[in-house]
C-alpha cells in the first residue's frame, strides 16, 4: 500500500506498508489514519520537543527489577521490552546485582 502528501511548498512525503494481503486487508484502515494524521511539526512545537535519554543505571536486588526498569523506557510500548534486552546484550541470560544497564528516559 503507497501514500503521499504534498505540504503547501515542493516537498512531497511518500507512505509504504509492505505486507501479505491478509495482514494488508486488516491494517488498511489504520494506515490510512496514520498518513491522515501526518503533519508538519512548527519551530515552536519543535523547541519544545526533548530527546530521549541514555541513562547508565545499576541492577539492584529489588523483585522484578529488570522487567520494571523496562516498562518505565521512553519508547514505544510494543516494543519496549525488546528494544531494551537488546541494548544491554540481555537475551537470555541472567543479570547480576551491580551490573551496569542502559535505560531511556
Amino acid at each position: 500500500m503507497f501514500a503521499s502528501l504534498r505540504d503547501k511548498g515542493n516537498v512531497i512525503f511518500r507512505f509504504v506498508m509492505i505486507s501479505n494481503n491478509k495482514e494488508l486487508k486488516s491494517f488498511k484502515r489504520k494506515f490510512n489514519e496514520i498518513v491522515l494524521s501526518f503533519s508538519k511539526v512548527t519551530r515552536e512545537e519543535l523547541n519544545l520537543l526533548s530527546p530521549p535519554r541514555v541513562k547508565i543505571i545499576s541492577v539492584n536486588s529489588e523483585e522484578n527489577f529488570i522487567n520494571r526498569t523496562s516498562q518505565k523506557l521512553n519508547l514505544q510500548k510494543m516494543y519496549a521490552k525488546d528494544i531494551f534486552k537488546q541494548i544491554n546484550d540481555l537475551g537470555r541470560k541472567e543479570v547480576d546485582v551491580g551490573r551496569k544497564i542502559k535505560s531511556i528516559y
